[in-house]
């Protein structure tokens, strides 16, 4: 209902964000529910049970809540462009889901609890002693846990060396999965694209199309295509950038029955229509999630002279040619052959010819000039007056083309006062901020990923030899990894300072906040097994991972914390005795929530989505060894760290 008031509908992102956050929306209420249940094993009535199992959780509930919702929340003013648009209902969702879980747990759980939860789960014989519980799978955990926990506690200076070896192994070991920071769309369409050369007509654009469109015709996996002549399809989808109009390019939006066929076909023609226009550049390719880019790969070099761009542009061509998984190589500094027409103005003067006069005439003549239009009910039909086809067809019509002098009215051929030279020239300049830019490009072969070739040629573009004034930069899907990385560790950092200015508020007190954080970094290395043992690349959406898992584990160390100094005030054990026990006594609830939200996103890993299953992999893997070395790392570093307050006789 709030999404929906707030403009958000059920699509891609949000739905996701909902899986994302299906195991986390229990988490308050199994931890009033297992506050319940040990409260009635007290002899507690269950009245009384009901409304303490809310009221004494309420203050960590609410800020291991909202720790969860500011891990994610500063990805709203963070993210800007195409990634920000994408990306803005996931942490959107996910405060409005955990906002409303919190609301239940205090008002409606306990109710519920009161109602069906009649007893507690440990039976009491007639002399009021406890016997064994029964068997389950809880308890084994509980036994095995018991006796790891006293193990660290026996070896605490080893338990903390261990924590911070296993950081700095997974941090190295997040450095082994491929990268990739969007993956292809889950579309069911594919694009082929053809550049003919700068400035080709486009009934010779229309001709060569023509021969693509009897393959894809004869092709049974096709369900519908559509053929775009001097311009490209509308933007269909948010990460596609429609082309300017040109007559020198034609697109196809080819529709198949399922996304496998389109991934599947799209590799097919990429090979087989390799060639087929001898003149023309074909590239196939995919939809892909992220901000739209022309090549993948880019490297842009600035400076002033053309002739020394295209020196160095000639350069990087080879770095790419020579780099396995490089294809389509293409620089935005487009070569145009035109004719150039040397005109001796003497001859021409005594003819009674200027150059303007003379270009005119060859304008109309071979150009064509409007005379006039056709209407054919609402379609307007221009009538061009031109030379006709046969006239027109060679460079050697225009030498011995007859222009009519405006001063004797006399037709002479144009080769007796001007000379025509074939000629190559820069057909089209591009500038940033005012600099000629000159961007080199490619694409990356199936199979390969972008972020491979990058690697490969970042060596070679370094060790290039650059005149002054001339540098290169990275553009493509690097410079938009770069920006939004950029963007996201600065949101990162905001959670984590606001997190912490949370925590310092409810403790009053700084240690006991830095025990907290120091449960953060313990995600790193679950979450690079994660990608590892599931084989998905580090993408966009597995930083989101690392994000989420923040919020996560800032819950469990804050449930240890809490329930340890709950214990000494009511129990009046040492911070020592009172950390072991409250890892003891919390590991139900913090094991119960940790595998509800591991568990949730689990879908996401088996169906291999290639956008959302790095997320699924990072969250699921990270929260579950995190969890570990949080209830053994965390009491320890609590015991260490939390000192009785010395009196003021002492």
């Amino acid at each position: 209902m709030f999404l929906d008031l707030f403009g958000f509908e059920l699509q891609q992102v949000s739905l996701a964000s909902l899986i994302v956050v299906l195991g986390m929306v229990v988490d308050n209420a199994v931890v009033v529910i297992d506050n319940y249940v040990a409260k009635l094993d007290q002899g507690l009535s269950r009245f009384e049970a009901a409304w303490r199992s809310a009221t004494e959780f309420s203050i960590p509930l609410f800020t291991s809540t909202l720790a969860i919702i500011m891990a994610f929340l500063p990805l709203v003013f963070m993210l800007s462009g195409a990634t920000g648009q994408f990306l803005i209902s996931l942490p959107v969702t996910v405060a409005i889901s955990m906002s409303s879980s919190l609301i239940v747990a205090f008002f409606m759980t306990p109710f519920l609890a009161f109602i069906f939860i009649k007893k507690g789960l440990v039976k009491k014989t007639e002399e009021n002693k406890n016997v064994k519980k029964k068997f389950s799978v809880l308890n084994i955990i509980q036994s095995v846990f018991d006796k790891g926990i006293e193990w660290a506690f026996r070896r605490r200076s080893l338990t903390i060396i261990l924590a911070v070896a296993t950081v700095i192994l997974g941090i190295f070991t997040m450095t082994l999965p491929k990268q990739q920071f969007f993956p292809n769309a889950q579309r069911n369409q594919f694009i082929i694209q053809v550049f003919e050369p700068l400035g080709t007509k486009i009934n010779v654009t229309d001709a060569d199309t023509r021969k693509i469109e009897k393959i894809l015709v004869a092709d049974s996996s096709i369900t519908s295509f559509a053929s775009f002549i001097g311009t490209s399809a509308p933007r269909v989808y948010y990460s596609f950038s429609p082309v300017f109009p040109e007559e020198s390019y034609a697109m196809f939006l080819v529709n198949t029955a399922t996304v496998k066929e389109a991934s599947t076909l799209a590799a097919h023609y990429d090979s087989i229509l390799n060639g087929i226009l001898p003149n023309a550049k074909i590239d196939v390719m995919e939809f892909a999630q992220g901000e739209p880019v022309v090549s993948p790969v880019e490297v842009r070099i600035f400076g002033d002279d053309i002739s020394e761009l295209k020196k160095i542009s000639d350069e990087i061509k080879t770095i790419y040619r020579n780099v396995l998984g490089s294809q389509l190589i293409r620089e935005d500094f487009e070569n145009n052959f035109f004719l150039e027409v040397s005109v001796d103005e003497t001859i021409a003067n005594q003819m009674g010819f200027t150059t303007e006069v003379i270009a005119d005439l060859l304008a109309v003549g071979f150009h064509g000039a409007p005379v006039s239009v056709l209407w054919e009910g609402n379609d307007a039909i221009n009538i061009t007056f031109r030379l006709n086809k046969d006239s027109r067809n060679s460079f050697n019509d225009i030498a011995n083309t007859y222009v009519s002098s405006p001063v004797t009215n006399a037709s002479v051929p144009l080769r007796q006062f001007a000379e025509v030279i074939p000629k190559w020239q820069t057909g089209k300049i591009t500038r940033r901020n005012g600099i000629h830019t000159l961007t080199v490009g490619c694409e990356s072969k199936p199979g390969f990923l972008s972020s491979e070739i990058q690697t490969a040629i970042q060596p070679h573009i370094s060790s290039l030899e650059l005149l002054p004034g001339y540098k290169v930069e990275y553009g493509g899907v690097i410079k938009n990894q770069n920006d939004t990385f950029s963007q996201m560790i600065f949101a990162l950092i905001i959670s984590i300072v606001s997190i912490f200015l949370i925590l310092l508020y409810e403790f009053k007190d700084i240690k006991r906040p830095l025990i907290i954080m120091v449960s953060i970094p313990l995600t790193i290395f679950g979450a690079a097994i994660g990608l590892l043992a599931t084989g998905n690349v580090f993408s966009f959406t597995a930083f989101v991972g690392l994000i989420a898992l923040v919020g996560i584990v800032i819950r469990n160390a804050l449930i240890i914390v809490d329930y340890s100094d709950e214990i000494v005030a009511s129990e009046g054990l040492s911070f020592t005795q009172a950390a072991l026990e409250s890892a003891k006594r919390r590991l139900r609830p913090i094991f119960l929530t940790t595998m509800a939200a591991a568990m949730g996103v689990v879908p996401m890993i088996v169906m291999k989505d290639p956008l959302w299953a790095p997320l699924a992999s990072v969250f699921s893997f990270g929260i579950v060894f995190s969890m570990v070395l949080t209830l053994l790392v965390i009491p320890v570093l609590y015991s260490l760290s939390i000192k009785p307050k010395k009196s003021i006789d002492q």
